[in-house]
C-alpha cells in the first residue's frame, strides 16, 4: 500500500502522505519543517499515522521526532545527541516498533529503546569486538539479520545472525578482502584542530603502526562530496599510504555532514575560500605538533571535490604541498556551477559558489590557475565519467602541458567516476607509491618478523 510520495514539482519539493487506513492524501509540502533539506522521513511508526523523520528544525541539530501526518507537526523528540547528528532508526520488522537510533560520534553508536534488543546487539558487539556492527536487514519475523561488521584495519565482512530465543548463531557470508590482516594495519584516531577563524575541526589521523609520530611524511586526504564525512572505519586508500610509511590526515572541513546542520551550511558558497582555509591548517596542526615533516606533504584527492582541493591546494599554497594526486578531479569550479545550476537548481548551484559570479570562480579554479603550478601532480580519469566527461579532463591536460607543467596522468576505458575495479587500483597504486617516492620520499615502515612490506607491483596489494 503505497503512503507517501516525495517529488519536485515546478522545482519545488512535493510531498504527500495518507495516514493507515485513509485513502485521503495530505499535501505537506507547504510546512516550514520541510524547509531547506531538514526533513527526511525514516519509517512509519506502529500505528500507521505518524511517521518517524530525521529533521533539524528545532536547533539546527539533526534529531529524531515523531511527525503526525495529520496534523503535520513534529509531535515528540525521540532522540537527540548533544554532539553530533542522529543517523537512523532500527525498527522491528514485526510491527514496526522502534529498537534503537543510531549515530556516529567517531565510529557506529546506538541509543536503544527496546531491552531485549540492547541484550542482542551487546552480544553482537562482544562477538566481534572493535567493530562497527550495522544491520543492513533483517527478516519479517526478526529472526534472521543481515550485519555488515567493520573497523578501522578491518574491511569487513557480511554475517546472518540467528536470533533464536536462547541462541545467537552467526554466519559469514563473505568478506570483504580476506587477504587483509588486521594485526598488520594501522588504527586510526580522532584529532581536533583549530581553524584560523577558531572553528574546531574534527579530523582523523592514521600513523605507520610501530613509527614513531615524529617528522614523518604525510599525505593529507579530504573526503569528497564535499557534504559527507569521514569516520573511524578501513579506508583502503588510508591503510595502503600508511603501510608505505606516510602520516594521513582526513579532516572533517565546515561543510561536512554529521555535526549538526548548522556545521554543514558553513561550507555552503565556501569551495575554494573557508573549507580550503580549514584544510589549509591541518597541515599547519600537525606541522605545529611536530608529526610531519613541512617539507614532505603531499594532498590527495579521490573524487569530484576533494581531487578539486588538491589540485587548488598545491597550486595556492605550494609553501605547504609538494604534490598533488587528483582523481576525477573538477577544475573548471565556473564550469561546474553553471551545469549544477542547470541540472539540479539554483539552490545546489549556491551551495558551491555563494554568491561569487564567474570571474571570482576563476580565482580559484585549477584551469585559471596552471601558471602558478610549480610542484608535481599525478591524476586519473575514466573515460565514462559521466559527471566530468573525458574531453573536459583532456582539456586541462593541454593548458598543463601549454604552461610547461610537471604532471603525470592515467586514463581507463573502463573506469567512470573514481577507480571501482581492482585490476585499475592496482595499476594506480603503483603510480602513486612511485609518484610520492620521487615527490616527498618514501615513508618509513615497521618491519613485521616473518613479513615484508609488498611493492603495489606485486597484484594483491593493490585490491585492499
Amino acid at each position: 500500500v503505497v503512503r507517501l510520495g516525495i517529488g519536485t514539482e515546478d522545482k519545488k519539493l512535493k510531498l504527500i502522505a495518507r495516514p493507515a487506513n485513509s485513502n485521503e492524501w495530505i499535501n505537506l509540502q507547504d510546512n516550514e519543517v520541510f524547509e531547506d533539506g531538514r526533513f527526511f522521513p525514516l519509517s512509519f511508526t506502529e500505528d500507521g499515522n505518524s511517521m518517524f523523520v530525521r529533521s533539524a528544525l528545532a536547533n539546527g541539530r539533526f534529531a529524531i521526532y515523531r511527525f503526525d501526518l495529520t496534523s503535520g507537526k513534529l509531535t515528540e523528540k525521540v532522540f537527540e545527541h548533544s554532539d553530533v547528528d542522529a543517523r537512523g532508526i532500527e525498527i522491528s520488522g514485526v510491527d514496526q516498533r522502534l529498537k534503537a537510533v543510531n549515530f556516529a560520534t567517531d565510529r557506529l553508536e546506538r541509543e536503544f529503546f527496546d531491552d531485549r534488543y540492547k541484550i542482542l546487539m551487546d552480544s553482537i558487539d562482544h562477538a566481534l569486538p572493535g567493530r562497527s556492527n550495522y544491520v543492513l536487514d533483517r527478516t519479517a519475523n526478526d529472526r534472521f539479520y543481515l550485519l555488515y561488521s567493520v573497523s578501522d584495519r578491518y574491511p569487513g565482512a557480511l554475517y546472518r545472525f540467528d536470533t533464536t530465543e536462547g541462541k545467537l548463531r552467526m554466519e559469514v557470508l563473505a568478506e570483504m578482502n580476506r587477504q587483509i590482516n588486521p594485526m598488520y594495519m594501522s588504527a586510526t584516531k580522532r584529532v581536533d584542530y583549530f581553524a584560523r577563524d577558531g572553528l574546531e575541526i574534527p579530523a582523523y589521523m592514521t600513523i605507520p603502526k610501530g613509527v614513531e609520530a615524529k617528522n614523518l611524511p604525510a599525505v593529507i586526504l579530504p573526503h569528497g562530496g564535499p557534504h559527507n564525512r569521514s569516520e573511524i572505519e578501513y579506508n583502503r586508500v588510508v591503510q595502503f599510504l600508511v603501510s608505505r610509511g606516510y602520516v594521513v590526515l582526513q579532516p572533517n572541513y565546515r561543510g561536512s555532514t554529521g555535526y549538526s546542520y548548522e556545521y554543514q551550511t558553513l561550507g555552503y558558497g565556501e569551495w575554494g575560500a573557508a573549507m580550503q582555509e580549514d584544510i589549509e591548517d591541518g597541515v599547519d596542526y600537525l606541522i605545529d605538533e611536530g608529526i610531519v615533516d613541512p617539507d614532505r606533504i603531499c594532498i590527495m584527492g579521490l573524487s569530484g571535490y576533494s581531487s578539486y582541493a588538491a589540485l587548488l591546494g598545491v597550486m595556492k599554497s605550494k609553501d605547504r604541498f609538494q604534490c598533488a594526486i587528483a582523481v576525477s578531479p573538477i577544475f573548471d569550479l565556473a564550469k561546474r556551477v553553471k551545469a549544477v545550476r542547470k541540472n539540479t537548481g539554483k539552490t545546489a548551484a549556491w551551495r558551491i559558489a555563494g554568491d561569487r559570479k564567474a570571474k571570482e570562480l576563476d580565482k580559484v579554479s585549477p584551469i585559471k590557475l596552471v601558471k602558478q603550478l610549480e610542484r608535481p601532480i599525478l591524476m586519473f580519469h575514466g573515460a565514462k565519467d559521466r559527471a566530468l566527461p573525458l574531453k573536459d579532463f583532456e582539456k586541462f591536460e593541454k593548458a598543463l602541458k601549454k604552461a610547461g607543467a610537471k604532471f603525470e596522468t592515467m586514463k581507463s576505458d573502463d573506469e567512470g567516476h573514481g577507480m571501482g575495479l581492482p585490476k585499475t587500483r592496482t595499476k594506480f597504486y603503483r603510480k602513486l607509491e612511485k609518484f610520492l617516492a620521487e615527490s616527498i620520499g618514501e615513508g618509513t615502515v615497521m618491519v613485521i618478523p616473518g613479513t615484508e612490506v609488498a611493492d603495489a607491483s606485486e597484484g594483491g596489494q593493490g585490491e585492499q
